[in-house]
């Protein structure tokens, strides 16, 4: 895919955090720039880990930190691994009723996106905990079936 090419003074008049010239860097990298700083973003991704591995728990705390300042970011990427989008994770909330999938309590504390392993299609919303049960049983409905004749058989 081939990059539109782009002036830093078109991109501010723009309004873009990002823009491309094409031209590499001092380093020689040809991959975008930062329209606040003009900083190539590969260096700044070479600089990251660079400062990653020469201070861990720094980078750790540093990282801690930005989640903190950053909730909905945090959110909004948390939800993109599954493909979705926060009006998505609404509508999903919105046709199970605001209900867990598995014990249909009304959904409150740390909702999960439940998903299929093998094709990573969503499967629906769930407490934390429910989620974490059929993880422990390796999302096998066959398990499942197990566990649920073994507590029938055990409360005689």
């Amino acid at each position: 895919m081939t990059e539109e090419l782009i002036s830093l003074d078109e991109a501010r008049s723009k309004g873009l955090p990002k823009y491309f010239t094409g031209i590499p860097c001092k380093h020689g990298h040809t991959d975008k720039r930062l329209t606040s700083t003009s900083a190539c973003t590969e260096c700044g991704r070479q600089n990251t880990v660079e400062r990653k591995k020469a201070d861990p728990q720094r980078a750790a705390r540093a990282a801690k930190k930005w989640r903190m300042a950053n909730p909905h970011k945090v959110r909004e990427g948390n939800l993109a691994r599954y493909g979705l989008t926060p009006q998505d994770f609404e509508a999903l909330r919105t046709k199970q009723n605001n209900k867990c999938g598995v014990c249909d309590f009304l959904l409150s504390g740390k909702v999960c996106v439940d998903h299929c392993h093998v094709t990573g299609r969503v499967r629906g919303l769930l407490h934390n905990r429910c989620n974490t049960a059929i993880g422990l049983l390796n999302d096998d409905p066959q398990m499942l079936l197990r566990a649920v004749a073994y507590l029938r058989g055990s409360s005689r």
